[in-house]
């Protein structure tokens, strides 16, 4: 069996404005990584051209969907994978946000 090395990254809640620069982590390959909330740990698959982000919860984009995941209990999200299989990346908030038809929300604007 082949050993990989790991490598750990940090990224901080983007919702926070202590940094002007906002990062997420870009999958390169699919691989398994270790999600450190602070308070749990959990293992999951990612595949190529996922996203993370921590935007107050943990956010994953997985074919062009949120997935919301547990909200982080430390001072940085803190990921572990595969040394050649993440990406940090500048995270550009999106200028206009649209809801889908029939969830409530639309009626409210």
């Amino acid at each position: 069996m082949k050993f990989r090395k790991t490598i750990k990254y940090y990224l901080n809640n983007i919702a926070d404005d202590v940094d002007p620069k906002k990062y997420m982590l870009k999958v390169l390959y699919n691989t398994e990584v270790t999600i450190n909330y602070g308070s749990h740990t959990e293992n999951t698959i990612l595949t190529i051209n996922d996203q993370i982000r921590w935007d107050n919860n943990v956010i994953i984009l997985h074919n062009q969907q949120n997935h919301y995941k547990s909200t982080v209990s430390a001072n940085q999200l803190i990921i572990t994978a595969p040394y050649d299989c993440l990406i940090k990346i500048l995270y550009n908030e999106p200028k206009e946000q649209t809801l889908a038809p029939g969830s409530g929300w639309e009626a409210m604007q």
